[in-house]
């Protein structure tokens, strides 16, 4: 339960820093740089937070949603993958290469779809007299 009140701040306080400074800076000034560097410090800071999480739940077998102790084995593409738990392998397979690399596009994708419209409206905003 722990986990999940502190995800909850972290993303609740990602996005008022979002509403309140990035959004409206990259709208008045028109840059999309600053927007697509925010998404990207965005992404990465919260997907970095969840990998963390995710460790220390796997590592001390908290039986939680973010704990993957117990992925010794699946199939994927065909061909068996077999992880001796609490190891480097599993860690890697099963938490990081997943949470930084898929996990961040889904992130990037949420962000344009959800994102970009805000923008375009803050934008519109600031351009008012």
């Amino acid at each position: 339960m722990y986990l999940v009140v502190c995800f909850t701040a972290w993303a609740a306080i990602a996005w008022l820093l979002f509403r309140w400074t990035a959004l409206p800076a990259a709208a008045r000034t028109g840059s999309l740089r600053r927007f697509w560097a925010w998404m990207l410090a965005y992404t990465y800071g919260i997907r970095t937070f969840i990998v963390g999480v995710m460790l220390v739940a796997t590592h001390w077998r908290l039986g939680t949603h973010f704990d993957n102790s117990a992925v010794t084995r699946f199939t994927a593409f065909g061909r068996e993958v077999v992880l001796e738990p609490g190891s480097w392998t599993q860690y890697r397979t099963l938490i990081v290469l997943p949470q930084l690399i898929l996990w961040a596009g889904l992130t990037l994708l949420a962000g344009l779809l959800i994102g970009w419209p805000c923008y375009l409206a803050a934008r519109r905003g600031a351009a008012r007299p």
